[in-house]
């Protein structure tokens, strides 16, 4: 991994994900770019009535971003860590300065479907999730450290798993903890489920792993609910991408999982 790509609004919110962004840059040995899309680039002072007090406006909002962006990655200087700002005036827009930005790794900070501002959270985040091809991690607080020990690893049987199945986060126990939802929508047979895992485990050599499956009524909440009463520190989701990133089982369970769990959520991208 060489690049970590942290998109923020310069909200408190979104530079909560710089922390992270920086301790698993340490871990990787990566760079972590800064990214800032500055809306007013939509703007042509050549189309507007006052050229010349747009031009000036749009140059001291550029100059007031430039500054902050500095600012924040200035505050991990002693890091040991490549912070690089970026500030995009894209006229592809926030998620096509995202997706231009080409990075391993997408980290954002949210919280939830309600709170701030719709930056990076809810539609926005799926937006994220839709135009770039790499994992995309999201977390709901600050961490000084950020080393994940005990990963589930939530899964919908799909057969591109036994070809793709990949982590690329540093420090979680090789033993590996599965999970299956099994829901009224899409109800399936727990062997089958068993045989599948071991058709996984075969395909990618696992040796020390173990499935558990459970009935729930919707399947983000099974997966929530049982994260936490277990005590896991991230939840991983294996999603489809291009055709409804989000539509992970049956419905948008991906988006129902990021916008109610405390717990951090990585998905990854079937390729």
């Amino acid at each position: 991994m060489k690049t970590i790509l942290v998109p923020i609004d310069l909200s408190p919110l979104a530079t909560a994900a710089l922390p992270v962004a920086v301790s698993l840059a340490k871990q990787l040995g990566a760079e972590v770019r800064v990214l800032h899309y500055l809306a007013l680039s939509i703007l042509n002072p050549e189309l507007s009535q006052a050229p010349v007090a747009m031009a000036q406006y749009i140059n001291e909002q550029t100059t007031a971003a430039n500054a902050r962006l500095q600012e924040i990655c200035d505050q991990y200087a002693s890091a040991g860590v490549q912070l690089t700002p970026v500030l995009s005036r894209s006229v592809k827009g926030l998620y096509g300065a995202i997706a231009d930005e080409a990075a391993d790794l997408v980290v954002l900070a949210s919280h939830g479907s309600d709170g701030l501002s719709e930056w990076l959270i809810g539609s926005n985040a799926e937006h994220v999730m839709d135009v770039v091809d790499c994992p995309v991690l999201v977390v709901k607080r600050t961490y000084t450290e950020f080393m994940p020990q005990k990963v589930l690893f939530a899964i919908d049987a799909n057969d591109r798993l036994k070809m793709q199945f990949s982590y690329p986060l540093p420090g979680a126990d090789t033993h590996k903890e599965f999970l299956f939802i099994n829901t009224p929508n899409e109800p399936r047979t727990p062997e089958g489920i068993r045989e599948w895992m071991s058709e996984l485990a075969e395909a990618r050599q696992f040796t020390d792993y173990h499935l558990t499956i459970i009935s729930y009524q919707t399947a983000h909440e099974g997966i929530i609910q049982f994260a936490e009463q277990n005590g896991f520190d991230l939840i991983v989701l294996f999603t489809s991408q291009r055709r409804g990133f989000w539509h992970f089982f049956n419905g948008s369970v991906a988006e129902d999982v990021v916008n109610h769990s405390p717990i951090p959520i990585l998905a990854i991208p079937y390729q």
